[in-house]
Order: structure tokens, then C-alpha cells, then sequence
């Protein structure tokens, strides 16, 4: 991927400080404290690893909390959006003063979106977004609420895909998501078996950063440049790309002729491997260009986020 020994030490160190500073720490637990009434009672059964166990909410509801992700992420959307429903396989909360529902929340990154508000600097008003590593589709939707034209949403595993399109259905935005079960990179095709359970942390490369090895059974998944993708979807001048897939961002941008990146006003996308190559080549196609200082991850990716406007 051409990661550079500066990207990694920025991470490094970045990552590092990031966890040792003590504001951050005071902040989770205050998130805690905002949450929850017996705020006390719930960190204490997470140290302990004691679970299942009721927690009171700060609106004076009665939760179950089964596991440490779920006991975080009402501190998420209890303090962030007007959640009236939190368990193990659905989530619903109210955005733009309506009720939006994610089966299987766990899979995907819905806060990133819902709550951080990671894709704010995309304006999607009026516009069509391509969305690459749609996941369960909580940013098409996302988008979507915002006020997209059309979001044309890819992911490539089967089982999340039929993930994403129960969510679509379900919040009644099939007319302005079209989801495709594909991939994205390069032009070509892999099999991946259905039961392959995939989730946002899932690449469609390997950890070395080299093209997904064929199942050698199951589905045959056809794959697309961006090329292919503005040709085959009428992708017009003005629109609006997001990127997060993993690790195919490197085969997508660079893959990607003048005329293709041409038609998108603004791009956003999470970097896994560095950011330098692709900064240098959207700079040679005319981009402005800002980026978030890199973390380091346990499983050896240096991420964050590329912001590209015209």
C-alpha cells in the first residue's frame, strides 16, 4: 500500500496519547454518569464482567444490559439522540424527527454517522452519493435522511447485504437507495459463501493489503472499479463519494481515470494503510485535500479520515 515508516510512528504516537490522556478518560466516565442513574452499579459489573445486568436510565427507564457494547452504546445514544430502542438485535432512535430502525446494529457503525456526525462534511442535498463498503447500511441511510437525491450503496458480503436491505426496507427508503451486491476496487469477481458473517471490520483484502483470496465456493460476487461505477450508474458531474472499504480505497483511487474523478465535488474516505499515495493522486486531480491525524489499530491498519473538495 506504500505505508510510509512517518505514517506508522505518527499513528503510533497518536494513538498512544490519545488513550493516555487523562480529559479522554474523564470524559468516558462522565458519558457513564450522564447515562445512567446507578452509574456506579453498571462500571462496576463491567469491570467484574458481570452480566446480564438492569441499569436505570438518567429518563428513568429500565434497561437490560447483556453485554460492555451495549452498556456503551446507550451512553452513545441516550446522550446523543432520543433513543427508544436498544437490545441485542434492534436499535431505534429518532433523527430529523423521525423514527429510524437498524436490525442487527452491531454489524455496521451506525454512530459514526447518527451520533458523531463523521460524514457532516459531505453535503448531500440534491445530489447522488456512491457509497463504497455500504455495510448495513446505516450511512446510505443516513444520507439518505439528509436530503440525497439517490445513494448508490455496495457491499460485497451476501449476509450483510441482505442486512442492509432489510434496514432499507424497513425505514421505507427503497426509492432513494439502491443497494448492489458488489465490490469495489478493480474489475473482476470473487466467490464468498453466504454464511460468511462480515461486519464493518471485515476487508475485502487480506491484513497485507493484497486482493481478497477467492472462497472458491459460494456466491459469485462481481467486482467494480470507479470507472466502471460512474459509466454503469449514470454517476453525474456534482456528486458526492464515500469510501470505506477496508483497504480498497488504494485500487479504487488509483484505478480512477481524471474524467471519473472529474464527476465528484467532494470525496471523503476512511484510509486503512496511509494516506499519502492517496492524498498525492487526488491532489493531481484537482482536489483539495485535508486529512485526520492517522491511528494505529490493533489489527496493524493506520486509519482515519481523507476530506477532498473541489
Amino acid at each position: 500500500m506504500g505505508i510510509t515508516k512517518s505514517e506508522i510512528l505518527l499513528a503510533e504516537l497518536n494513538t498512544f496519547f490519545q488513550r493516555a490522556n487523562p480529559k479522554n478518560i474523564f470524559s468516558s466516565i462522565y458519558a457513564y454518569y450522564r447515562t445512567y442513574e446507578n452509574y456506579k452499579d453498571v462500571l462496576l459489573n463491567i469491570v467484574r464482567g458481570k452480566y446480564p445486568f438492569q441499569a436505570k436510565l438518567r429518563d428513568g427507564r429500565a434497561v437490560n444490559i447483556s453485554n460492555h457494547i451495549m452498556a456503551y452504546f446507550y451512553t452513545v445514544y441516550f446522550t446523543k439522540l432520543h433513543i427508544i430502542r436498544l437490545d441485542d438485535n434492534i436499535l431505534e432512535f429518532v433523527f430529523n424527527n423521525r423514527d429510524v430502525i437498524f436490525y442487527e446494529w452491531n454489524k455496521g457503525d451506525v454512530e459514526s454517522s447518527f451520533a458523531f456526525h463523521d460524514y457532516d462534511f459531505l453535503d448531500v442535498t440534491n445530489k447522488i452519493v456512491v457509497d463504497i463498503g455500504g455495510s448495513i447500511a446505516d450511512t446510505a441511510i443516513y444520507f439518505a435522511l439528509k436530503g440525497a437525491k439517490k445513494v448508490i450503496v455496495f457491499e460485497p458480503f451476501p449476509k450483510i447485504f441482505n442486512i442492509a436491505q432489510r434496514n432499507i426496507k424497513v425505514n421505507r427508503l427503497e426509492d432513494k437507495i439502491v443497494l448492489v451486491n458488489a465490490g469495489c476496487g478493480y474489475d473482476g469477481e470473487v466467490r464468498i459463501r453466504e454464511d460468511v458473517e462480515s461486519n464493518a471490520g471485515t476487508p475485502l483484502i487480506d491484513f497485507a493489503g493484497t486482493p481478497l483470496i477467492d472462497f472458491g465456493e459460494g456466491v459469485k460476487i462481481p467486482v467494480y472499479n470507479l470507472n466502471t461505477i460512474v459509466s454503469k450508474f449514470n454517476i453525474e458531474r456534482g456528486s458526492v463519494l464515500k469510501v470505506d472499504c477496508e483497504g480498497c480505497e488504494y485500487d479504487l483511487i488509483r484505478n480512477a481515470n481524471k474524467e471519473t474523478l472529474n464527476r465528484f465535488e467532494k470525496i471523503q474516505i476512511e484510509y486503512h494503510y496511509g494516506y499519502k499515495e492517496l492524498v498525492s493522486i487526488l491532489k493531481e486531480n484537482g482536489f483539495k485535500i485535508k486529512i485526520t491525524i492517522p491511528r494505529y489499530t490493533p489489527r496493524g491498519m493506520i486509519i482515519g479520515y481523507i476530506y477532498a473538495w473541489r
